[in-house]
């Protein structure tokens, strides 16, 4: 092989280094690398297109997928969050059994205590004056939030309710009563009928769809109570969240299974099926400004949708930026791993005793591997202490130049561990440095073995 090919896949090879090198820093400025820690329970949108979502105990808001900002206060998972009208607040509904609300411009949260269960629902009033929230102690509380007072409380049969453009509440009693209350005057307006289900207001405010306990929707006129029409999805399996689209025409409904689907309710005809998350669920639907739909997903990822081609637009807080990493550090780590093969193939001496130290550091290495990916929740933890002291142990062995072989083996290892603290800790304080040292390890150990040949 000659010394010009041998240059050029050397500066190739550097190359490709330097640009993952950048690709980390790049994210890392922009907090690409944060995902959901589990299922996405919740999601909003404000006017501005900030996108808000709750997993586990926290909130991240999100601009362009990349993370902007993050909301831990509450002790237990998060069920339901809304933004004020104002884009201001939030309002955030827990496991915890507390309702809080948080500042957005400075990050402090008030805590609204009363529920003696879980918080199932929360949202702000149109006027934003109120926080409504539901649990699963079948209590429905009217917070003056600012005031941390408890205005009203009812006894309800189903955590879900909704709330007009005009600010009429609407929720079903203990005795399946559907009630409507205005939030302007904290009074009640009428009791429609009896319908025992979840209601959600159409937009023109007339119109409140009813989805009852054997999944048939019912669509009934608020003024007169009448039922108006019926819809039955999926024969009484439908188990997810449905919404109204923004104009009204169509009904957007999660299925179990991960499917969504888009149904025209005045014509009871299933217009389009988006092919959402596999084996898995929506858990909440919301739109943003250019009526979009976003959808929080079973497999820890908010997507966004277009309604009217079914094309998914893109997903946030799936980990893209981190399997793009993995994939570059994989597609490095097995470049070096093959220039070293090739310096043992060129070597003309003990060719026989370097083929098998190399094949035994390999299997080595590999099983270290194996073993990190088993024991993983149990290593985490000193994930931080081992990739420092791999990394110490690799600089020492390629300031050696001589034992500058072993780190071949030792890199991967060190930064397996790293990619675990990245992927199961929010904290990364003290986790990038030696993540960044070992990817110039592997760019200074390419450039010894192509450029000299380690084994020469």
């Amino acid at each position: 092989m000659g010394k010009g090919l041998i240059d050029k896949i050397s500066l190739a090879l550097s190359i490709l280094l330097v640009l993952t090198i950048g690709f980390i820093a790049i994210q890392w400025t922009k907090n690409g690398f944060q995902t959901h820690k589990s299922w996405v329970y919740s999601v909003d949108v404000d006017d501005n297109g900030t996108i808000a979502s709750a997993s586990e105990n926290e909130i991240l808001l999100w601009q362009d997928r990349y993370c902007i900002d993050s909301l831990i206060g509450h002790t237990e998972a998060i069920k339901s969050i809304s933004f004020s009208h104002n884009n201001k607040f939030i309002a955030s509904g827990s496991i915890d059994k507390t309702v809080r609300v948080w500042s957005i411009p400075d990050k402090t949260n008030q805590v609204l205590d009363g529920h003696i269960k879980g918080v199932n629902k929360v949202e702000f009033s149109q006027s934003d004056n109120y926080i409504i929230s539901a649990g699963y102690d079948d209590k429905l509380f009217i917070w003056d939030w600012r005031n941390k007072k408890e205005l009203k409380e009812f006894n309800i049969k189903h955590t879900g309710f909704s709330i007009s453009k005009t600010d009429v509440l609407a929720f079903t009693d203990t005795t399946c009563n559907l009630q409507l209350f205005d939030l302007n005057s904290l009074s009640l307006v009428k009791t429609v009928g009896k319908y025992c289900g979840v209601p959600i207001f159409h937009p023109n405010d007339t119109i409140l769809a009813i989805r009852t306990e054997n999944g048939i929707i019912q669509f009934i006129n608020c003024y007169s109570g009448d039922l108006k029409s019926e819809l039955d999805i999926k024969h009484g399996t439908h188990y997810g969240p449905y919404v109204f689209t923004p104009e009204g025409s169509y009904i957007v409904a999660g299925i179990w299974g991960g499917d969504i689907e888009i149904w025209d309710w005045q014509q009871k005809k299933l217009v389009k099926t988006l092919n959402g998350t596999f084996a898995t669920s929506t858990n909440e639907f919301a739109f943003n400004s250019e009526n979009q739909l976003l959808s929080a997903s079973g497999d820890r990822s908010v997507k966004t949708w277009d309604l009217k081609s079914g094309r998914l637009i893109g997903n946030i807080g799936d980990g893209l930026y981190r399997k793009q990493l993995a994939g570059i550090l994989s597609i490095l780590f097995g470049l070096t791993l093959a220039a070293s093969f090739w310096g043992v193939y060129e070597n003309s001496t003990n060719k026989y005793s370097s083929w098998i130290i190399i094949s035994i550091l390999s299997i080595w290495s590999l099983g270290i591997l194996t073993l990190g990916l088993l024991l993983k929740t149990h290593l985490v933890k000193y994930s931080r202490g081992i990739v420092w002291t791999l990394t110490v142990i690799s600089g020492l062995a390629i300031w050696s130049l001589y034992g500058a072989w072993l780190a071949i083996y030792i890199i991967p290892v060190s930064l397996f561990f790293g990619y675990l603290k990245l992927k199961l800790y929010t904290d990364k304080k003290g986790i990038m440095i030696p993540v960044a040292l070992n990817l110039i390890y592997c760019g200074v150990l390419i450039s010894f073995i192509v450029s000299a040949g380690l084994w020469r």
